[in-house]
């Protein structure tokens, strides 16, 4: 290793940290990795431009502008107050909700989602008397689940998607199935807790209210006053359609991911309002520069040889059998996304992955990025954006949730989470083979 690949190394192991122990913003972080680059002569300032992956960008760019115009619409609350009178009682309530939480991930970021979610739950636990700090929790480690499922439900999947070339119905086909029984095994899990400490007997003033009395009296509360579907709503959810449909026939129609999700999230935008400047402020500007930064100190380190060689390392390691590797990978990339958050692992590790697939039977390794990066999120409180933003409402609202708390749900679910994804890669890719 000359100077150069050391100092190159040694920054980007710096700036990990510096984003993993939240010492600096993360954006602010990238990007100063990526000037250091250039400062030490890894890469040149004509490389900055060049090394950032414009697909991924323009990608998340429009899922932003998709969410951000059908947040506008009342789309999202429309759905919460039907899901709402549609619960029978406190449990049926919380099941829904938790149902609910896991459905919207699969559309909306884990950031997205989490805030729609925390802001439903406050206000409907207090009026139904129910303690939301389990619920919040549980709700955090689904919508981590919801997002691992579709190609487009997280962050980390579209930049593994996009290096890997797996299309949507490769993660349909792959992941969908493994998702749901994580689900079922997680609501059974949530049941019980849910049962024995978190059900407290209704006060007295609400001892003679019917449940539906209850809802509406929570919904008035809340302000999610949506009376009707409107030409908006309506509008919105065939763009919402429209996206799906969009990623999953793209390449039969020589269009690229970006396309779709642009060209519908200006559909959304132009649907929504005639000011497009309101929802560009609601961009979160913040990922995509960090995503940029992130692309440069990746492609700088290919550049100077540090990825060729940690590939050769990595394979080394993981051994011959691709089955092995997936599950070791899996392992490995779930544990650090338990610390450090999950968009600069799945930026890092994509293209050393790419590298050690040499052939189709390699494939499945990628299965293995995609189940570690969403699920690792669940162990630890800062494992993803969707735990902290729980443990954040909850605390601003009057219902602290104990760190170690999390910790303890957060370690056992993960745990049960790996072990099942390993017996599902064996089953699945081992037994079954590839579909």
């Amino acid at each position: 290793m000359n100077a150069v690949q050391g100092l190159a190394s040694l920054v980007f192991i710096i700036i990990f940290i510096l984003i993993g122990i939240e010492a600096i913003h993360r954006t602010h972080a990238a990007l100063l990795g990526a000037f250091l680059f250039v400062f030490i002569g890894a890469i040149t300032p004509d490389d900055l431009l060049h090394f950032i992956d414009l697909e991924i960008l323009l990608v998340v760019f429009g899922m932003f502008l998709l969410v951000r115009g059908a947040e506008r619409s009342g789309l999202f609350q429309l759905l919460a107050v039907q899901i709402m009178r549609a619960s029978s009682s406190p449990m049926a309530f919380a099941v829904i909700l938790l149902t609910f939480a896991v459905i919207l991930a699969l559309f909306v970021s884990n950031i997205g989602a989490m805030l729609i979610m925390a802001s439903i739950t406050i206000t409907m636990a207090r009026s139904l008397k129910i303690r939301p700090q389990t619920l919040l929790i549980f709700q955090s480690f689904v919508i981590n689940i919801g997002g691992m499922i579709l190609w487009m439900g997280s962050i980390p999947n579209i930049i593994i998607g996009l290096e890997a070339g797996l299309s949507f119905m490769d993660f349909l086909v792959n992941v969908m199935p493994l998702g749901v029984i994580l689900y079922v095994a997680t609501l059974v899990v949530f049941i019980r807790m849910f049962k024995a400490d978190y059900t407290p007997e209704p006060e007295e003033e609400f001892r003679d209210l019917e449940f539906d009395e209850w809802i509406e009296r929570a919904i008035e509360v809340s302000g999610l006053h949506v009376s009707r579907i409107n030409t908006g709503m309506i509008t919105a959810a065939i763009i919402m359609i429209l996206t799906i449909v969009g990623f999953v026939v793209y390449e039969s129609f020589n269009m690229t991911p970006a396309f779709v999700a642009l060209f519908c999230g200006f559909l959304m935008v132009l649907s929504q309002t005639r000011d497009p400047s309101v929802i560009l402020r609601e961009i979160d500007w913040s990922t995509i520069l960090f995503l940029a930064g992130m692309f440069v100190m990746i492609n700088g380190l290919g550049k100077i040889g540090i990825i060729e060689a940690l590939s050769q390392t990595l394979f080394g390691i993981l051994g011959s059998s691709p089955l092995r590797a997936s599950v070791i990978l899996m392992w490995l990339s779930g544990v650090v996304s338990s610390v450090v958050d999950n968009i600069p692992v799945a930026t890092s590790l994509s293209p050393i992955v790419r590298d050690m697939v040499v052939d189709q039977s390699w494939e499945i390794v990628w299965w293995g990025l995609v189940i570690g990066t969403n699920l690792g999120g669940c162990m630890t409180p800062i494992g993803s954006p969707s735990n902290v933003i729980a443990m954040g409402v909850s605390e601003q609202e009057g219902y602290p949730i104990p760190f170690n708390q999390f910790l303890k749900l957060g370690v056992m679910l993960t745990l049960l989470y790996f072990f099942i994804s390993m017996a599902y890669i064996y089953v699945r890719f081992g037994l079954m083979g590839s579909l």
